[in-house]
């Protein structure tokens, strides 16, 4: 069963997908590629992986969210809410369609992009809902629903992790009861101890009506 998290901000980076620049017909420069990669497990992180359920962020598109240079509040490139960030969710994952503004400072950001040098991206979340399971022996964490905050072109070279996602596992396999652990099934936090919860409750009836 999906598990509710803290509302604590992860940032996620990916060093394979599509990040490059284009120019539309009026001769503005736009920033393009993936933020997200659906279906796609992460490289292993400190104690699982994880993947990115399609839909993650469908609730965040018509949110104001930003484009940041990593992650920087004070270097905006773009933003949903003026228009000059535009994101969709399609088969491949979450896509950006950034317009930044031209100044000295971007148009070097923009040729480090044409150069190859920066080439991955980032995004940052609150976690709504996620799913934690046994497969192949790893431990998996989906992410069915996020907050979206920012996207960002990202120099970091790999899918990174933070403590938010490991109280979220340490939550979850403390629910884990010896039936279904290491399993594919999953267990709601703290079933063991409602479980126990309820045996009480049952005993103390069964005292009062005898």
């Amino acid at each position: 069963m999906p598990t509710k998290t803290n509302s604590n901000i992860e940032n996620r980076h990916i060093a394979a997908a599509e990040l490059r620049t284009i120019t539309d017909d009026n001769g503005l420069k736009h920033i393009v590629g993936y933020a997200a990669l659906f279906n796609t497990l992460s490289e292993p992180l400190y104690g699982f992986r994880e993947r990115i359920k399609p839909g993650c962020f469908r609730n965040s598109l018509a949110k104001d969210v930003k484009c940041l240079w990593n992650h920087d509040r004070n270097l905006i490139l773009g933003r949903t809410k003026s228009g000059t960030l535009m994101l969709s969710e399609d088969e491949i994952g979450l896509k950006i369609d950034c317009i930044p503004p031209d100044t000295e400072m971007v148009r070097g950001f923009m040729a480090s992009i044409d150069r190859g040098d920066i080439d991955q991206m980032s995004f940052a979340f609150l976690t709504k809902t996620d799913d934690w399971n046994i497969e192949n022996g790893e431990t998996v964490r989906t992410l069915i629903e996020v907050e979206l905050k920012d996207v960002s072109p990202a120099t970091f070279p790999a899918y990174t992790d933070t403590s938010v996602a490991l109280r979220s596992l340490d939550t979850w396999k403390a629910g884990q009861t010896p039936e279904n652990e290491g399993n594919n099934a999953e267990s709601p936090p703290g079933v063991s101890i409602l479980k126990k919860r309820l045996e009480l409750k049952e005993k103390n009836t069964r005292r009062h009506t005898q």
